[in-house]
Formats: C-alpha cells, sequence, structure tokens
C-alpha cells in the first residue's frame, strides 16, 4: 500500500513528531516550558537594552558601574542557561524549537565567557582592568550586537511555535 502527501503535509509531519492524547495536556505543558523560557528571553533583551540605553544617554558614569553590569549579567545568564538546560528536555513535539533553544544556550555561553575575559570579581583580574571605559563600553556594545541575530531568531522561533499550538489546540 502506498500514501502520497503534500509537500505541506510531510512538513506537518515533521514538525509533529510526538503528541498528546488531550488538548489540555498539551496546553498545560506547553505553557509550562514556553513561557518561564519566552520570560526569561524578554528580561534578558531588558537588560541588554539598559546597557545600550545608558551607554548612548551618557550615564556609564566609571568602569565600576560597567563592571558591576558585567557581574550582573553573567549572574542572570547562568540562570538562563540552567533554565533552559533544565526544560529543553521537555520539548517533545517541536525539534526545531529545541534546536534553536540549543543554538541560543550556546550564543548565551559565548557572552558570558566574553564577560568573564573582561571581568572577574577577583581583584585586578580580567581585561577591563587595562582597558578604559570607553574601550570597555565598545566591547560591550560589540557583543550585543553580535547576540542581535540569535535574540531576532529565536523570537521569530517563538511566533511560530505559538502559532502552531494556536493550530493544534484549535484556538485561530
Amino acid at each position: 500500500m502506498r500514501i502520497r502527501i503534500t509537500e505541506n503535509q510531510l512538513k506537518r509531519v515533521i514538525n509533529e513528531v510526538g503528541g498528546y492524547d488531550d488538548k489540555d495536556i498539551m496546553y498545560t505543558h506547553a505553557q509550562q516550558i514556553q513561557s518561564p523560557l519566552l520570560q526569561s528571553l524578554m528580561s534578558t533583551v531588558e537588560i541588554l537594552n539598559s546597557f545600550i540605553e545608558m551607554s548612548m544617554e551618557g550615564n556609564l558614569e566609571n568602569k565600576q558601574m560597567i563592571t558591576n553590569y558585567i557581574s550582573n549579567l553573567n549572574n542572570k545568564l547562568s540562570l538562563d542557561i540552567e533554565m533552559i538546560n533544565r526544560l529543553i528536555g521537555e520539548i517533545y513535539l517541536d525539534a526545531d524549537f529545541k534546536d534553536m533553544m540549543v543554538e541560543y544556550r550556546l550564543s548565551l555561553k559565548r557572552l558570558q565567557n566574553y564577560l568573564r575575559l573582561l571581568y572577574t570579581s577577583r581583584p585586578q583580574m580580567g581585561m577591563s582592568f587595562d582597558m578604559t571605559k570607553n574601550e570597555l563600553i565598545k566591547a560591550i556594545m560589540g557583543q550585543i550586537e553580535g547576540m542581535e541575530d540569535s535574540i531576532k531568531k529565536i523570537t521569530r522561533m517563538f511566533e511560530k511555535v505559538h502559532g502552531r499550538y494556536q493550530s493544534r489546540l484549535g484556538l485561530n
């Protein structure tokens, strides 16, 4: 017996790797996974935007403010990475979403590693001690710009996955 499907149907089959017996269970599970990840992404973007705004407005008065920002951002990135590690195994249906979360986690790790090169809490450690305030701002801005593509991709993926779940749950 042969079954013929259209290319569009094939794409739907590929994206629907697993399944749920109950739509309510699927909705609850998706919310438990997607909500914390989306909130984490939004708060990280807000923190990155705050640095951009502070630097554009000239509110970064000294290197100590910048190193405090680096330290706080490093802590936030650690929390984000831990959350992704904890939740990634729970993404069942959307392999492309899972792959995107892995890619996003790697970009967070790269940013975190770079920030650790710039500044550590140990006295006189890190490249920031040999940099001027403007060099430090420029270095961080470059890293934020490097994150832009990853953030845009993951944002589009959240929109796509949200649309899929609306379709799956019949919420269109």
